[in-house]
C-alpha cells in the first residue's frame, strides 16, 4: 500500500471518531462537530503523511 492511502484510511477514521465524540459532547451541534473533524482529518493525514514518509 502505497502511503498516501495508508494516511488517508488512517485520517478518515480518526476523523469519523472525532466528529462522533464531538456530536455527542456538544449535544447534537452537526456544524461544529463536523468543522472539528475536518480539521483534525487534515492535520492527522499530514502528520501521518510525514511520519510514513521518514519510516519508508
Amino acid at each position: 500500500m502505497s502511503n498516501v492511502l495508508i494516511a488517508l484510511i488512517l485520517s478518515v477514521g480518526a476523523a469519523v471518531w472525532i466528529g462522533s465524540m464531538f456530536y455527542k459532547k456538544t449535544g447534537g451541534n452537526s456544524g461544529s462537530s463536523f468543522a472539528a473533524a475536518a480539521v483534525a482529518g487534515v492535520l492527522i493525514f499530514l502528520i501521518m503523511l510525514s511520519v510514513l514518509s521518514l519510516v519508508g
